[in-house]
């Protein structure tokens, strides 16, 4: 190998070494969050207070608003785009933007879409997003969730049943475990492994389905068939539907 480009490997080596060393300080606030941190007892605590007080189910159904909102929106968008027409759609934005925003259960508030356009929240948001980028060298705007002065603003949040709010309640009688850096840890460990993810399985199921037409009809065959004359499911209605949770079941297999 000649010289010059040895000494390119070993410059791209060090920057991006550079860079690793960045994001893990800065953004993992040194390796503390549940993706970045060492097997062991603070771990163990993150994972503990993921199942019990984040993902339990008690939480979950709290937000089940949030999500019914923002599934709407998205319904709203798609029969704008479509109309009574066959058209074709581009799913990946709209469903980046359903699972960024659906983060309204982690800070009670969306920053992403329409509907903040515009905003000093939204612009300073952007901004963020890039100068994180700039460094990270990823190309996703959904994976890092900015927190301005939620503390201060939790009487003015939309929902006072937020992630945050409830850990920040937790904090008032645990400081010494629910400290800042642990809970914007939480908050960008949900946002990094639940959003953009989310939206690529969505968009490969329903290429998939698309791929399948005889199981896409069936699918539609079971909703119109329990639906009826409702619109909407409602998330307590999946146990009920055994083939859309058999074809949920297999897109996840694969």
């Amino acid at each position: 190998m000649r010289p010059c480009l040895l000494s390119q490997v070993w410059f791209t080596t060090y920057a991006c070494r550079i860079i690793s060393l960045t994001i893990n300080k800065c953004m993992a606030y040194n390796c503390t969050t549940l993706a970045t941190s060492s097997y062991g007892d603070h771990w163990r605590k993150l994972r503990r207070i993921f199942t019990l007080e984040v993902l339990s189910s008690n939480q979950l159904n709290m937000s089940t608003g949030i999500r019914k909102d923002e599934i709407k929106i998205l319904l709203r968008k798609l029969y704008h785009i479509s109309g009574y027409e066959f058209s074709k759609i581009d799913l990946r934005p709209l469903f980046s933007g359903l699972t960024f925003n659906i983060t309204r259960m982690i800070s009670g508030k969306g920053y992403y879409g329409e509907e903040v356009a515009g905003t000093e929240q939204a612009k300073q948001f952007g901004e963020l997003i890039e100068e994180v980028f700039s460094y990270a060298g990823v190309s996703y705007a959904g994976e890092f969730l900015p927190i301005f002065q939620h503390r201060r603003s939790r009487r003015d949040s939309e929902s006072g049943n937020s992630m945050i709010d409830h850990l920040l309640s937790l904090q008032e009688s645990q400081p010494e475990c629910y400290t800042d850096e642990t809970i914007k840890g939480l908050a960008l460990s949900i946002v990094t492994a639940g959003s953009h993810t989310s939206a690529i399985t969505m968009e490969w199921a329903m290429s998939n389905l698309l791929n399948h037409p005889d199981v896409l009809k069936k699918v539609g065959a079971e909703l119109d068939a329990f639906l009826g004359s409702r619109q909407l499911l409602d998330e307590t209605d999946l146990p009920k539907l055994q083939y859309l949770e058999n074809t949920i079941a297999e897109t996840l297999r694969l």
